[in-house]
C-alpha cells in the first residue's frame, strides 16, 4: 500500500468572502491521525476565521439598521405630507355669508330633480294602465284641425290617437281630455247660424 493522498480538506468564508483555504494535513489510507500540533494550527486558522465573519456580520448588521432607519424615515415623512395636503380644504371659489346657488350645486340638485320627476311619470304610467279602458274615436274630418293624429298629455303621460274614425279603446282619463278637445273645436267651429234654438 502506498502512502497516496486521497483529497485535501477545503473550508469557504461564505458568501461575504469567498476565499478557500487549504489544510495542510492529509488523509491516509492506512487512517493515520493528524498530529497534535496539525490539529491546533488548523483550530487556531478556523477561529480566526469565525472571529473575521462575526466582525463582517456585525457592520453589514449596522449597515442595515442604518438603511431601515433612513427608509422609515422617508416613509414617516411621505404620510406626513399626505396627512398635511388632506388636511387643508380644497379651493372652492370665493366664500359668500349668503347662500348663492353655484353651477355645480344647480347641476348637482337637476340631477336629483330629474330622477324624482322619472319615479313620479313611472308612477303615473302605472296608474293609467290600472283605470278602465274605454272606446274612443276621432271622425278622419278633424285631420285638418288636429293632423293625422292627436295627442293629450295627462300628468306627462303622452297618448296619440289617430284621426282616422276606427274605435280604440284608451283610459278613462285620457278620453275624457280627448271628448274635452273634440267638444272646444267643434264650439270654436261652429257657425252662429247653425246653432238650434228651440221655442219654447
Amino acid at each position: 500500500m502506498s502512502n497516496k493522498p486521497v483529497d485535501k480538506a477545503t473550508t469557504e468564508t461564505g458568501a461575504v468572502e469567498a476565499v478557500v483555504k487549504h489544510s495542510q494535513t492529509q488523509a491516509h489510507e492506512t487512517g493515520n491521525p493528524a498530529s497534535p500540533v496539525e490539529l491546533a494550527e488548523a483550530l487556531g486558522e478556523s477561529q480566526e476565521l469565525v472571529a473575521r465573519q462575526a466582525k463582517e456580520i456585525e457592520a453589514l448588521k449596522a449597515q442595515l439598521s442604518d438603511g431601515n432607519k433612513s427608509t422609515n424615515n422617508d416613509i414617516l415623512a411621505l404620510a406626513k405630507a399626505i396627512a398635511e395636503l388632506s388636511a387643508k380644504p380644497a379651493q372652492q371659489g370665493p366664500t359668500e355669508a349668503d347662500e348663492v346657488n353655484r353651477s355645480i350645486d344647480f347641476n348637482n340638485q337637476r340631477t336629483t330633480i330629474d330622477g324624482r320627476s322619472l319615479l313620479e311619470a313611472q308612477a303615473a304610467v302605472n296608474s293609467f294602465r290600472k283605470e278602465p279602458k274605454v272606446p274612443i274615436s276621432i271622425p278622419k274630418a278633424l285631420q285638418n284641425t288636429f293632423g293625422p293624429y292627436l295627442a293629450i298629455s295627462v300628468n306627462g303621460v303622452r297618448i296619440a290617437v289617430n284621426c282616422d274614425g276606427r274605435t280604440y279603446m284608451i283610459n278613462k282619463t285620457h278620453a275624457e281630455h280627448i271628448r274635452e278637445r273634440i267638444a272646444k273645436v267643434d264650439i270654436y267651429n261652429a257657425k252662429p247660424g247653425e246653432e238650434i234654438t228651440i221655442n219654447a
